[in-house]
């Protein structure tokens, strides 16, 4: 092989032509069924991963529902233990002050609760919306090469009537 007449900028076009460019128009008319596929396969994964999840879901409600009855065991204990000689007006701001911290408790069980339910759903949550917004992009997509396919009907009736 001679060097001296090898043009690399013209042989990659070259091939490009003959061999990406039409799998790319290929890739390009099949869009919106690849598209559909990706998202059919997409939510049917979501679904089948959050089953299996389900179970560590349980685990994490059961837990929290355990905190909170302990949390509310404690502030009827503290609640029980306020000094009955206190005026009234002492004892409401002793309950207030046990109401609030209860209610902060109660606050970050839940909290704790919600982000690992994130944890165990995230990937879940992620194809589904991936899933469904694939199945969208395909319907928009059929969407405008239908209007395409309408236009140029149109426009060939009207030659043909001419």
């Amino acid at each position: 092989m001679n060097l001296a007449k090898f043009n690399g900028a013209k042989t990659v076009s070259y091939l490009y032509e003959r061999t990406m460019k039409p799998v790319m128009t290929k890739i390009r008319l099949a869009k919106p069924e690849i598209a559909l596929g990706v998202g059919v396969i997409g939510l049917a994964v979501g679904t089948i991963l959050a089953c299996t999840k389900t179970k560590q879901a349980v685990d994490v409600i059961e837990e929290t529902k355990d905190e909170l009855a302990d949390i509310k065991i404690c502030f009827e204990e503290e609640e029980k233990r306020v000094d009955p000689d206190v005026s009234d007006d002492e004892r409401a701001d002793i309950l207030k002050d046990l109401s609030r911290d209860c209610f902060k408790d109660k606050a970050a069980a839940y909290w704790k609760a919600g982000c690992k339910l994130g944890k165990i759903y995230a990937v879940p949550i992620l194809l589904w919306t991936g899933g469904l917004s694939s199945i969208i992009f395909a319907h928009a997509d059929l969407k405008h090469q239908n209007s395409k396919l309408l236009l140029d009907s149109m426009a060939f009736k009207k030659f043909v009537d001419e």
